[in-house]
């Protein structure tokens, strides 16, 4: 039979396939997996119609949305404004000397990330 295991496999798949090879934004990418993943989980009974699939979708992105949404969004905002004034690029040199890497400048920009 058809197991949620094999829907959520599914739906990641087709998630990469949609970022990987067609170029599709992430956010509209992610939603429409999670949209597949809700309706390939009418097939196993857990939900009864396609209303239901979209409502437990939103209701799953808009409880996510309301605890971490903000901070995301003045992420992306204060990244987009370092990439743009350029101002990464000075901090990316700063952290290959620290670090003693030698190599192109998008290894700097590498690191932030994991501090």
């Amino acid at each position: 039979m058809f197991s949620p295991v094999i829907a959520m496999w599914i739906g990641i798949i087709v998630m990469m396939v949609l970022i990987i090879f067609t170029k599709v934004h992430p956010f509209p990418s992610l939603i429409i997996s999670a949209i597949l993943i809700a309706v390939l989980a009418m097939l196993f009974g857990d939900v009864s119609s396609l209303t239901a699939c979209i409502s437990t979708v939103t209701t799953g992105f808009g409880n996510t949305m309301a605890s971490i949404g903000v901070v995301i969004g003045f992420g992306c905002i204060m990244g987009i404004f370092l990439e743009k004034s350029g101002a990464d690029h000075p901090q990316a040199g700063r952290r290959e000397k620290l670090r003693c890497c030698a190599g192109p400048d998008r290894l700097g920009r590498f690191h932030p990330g994991f501090l």
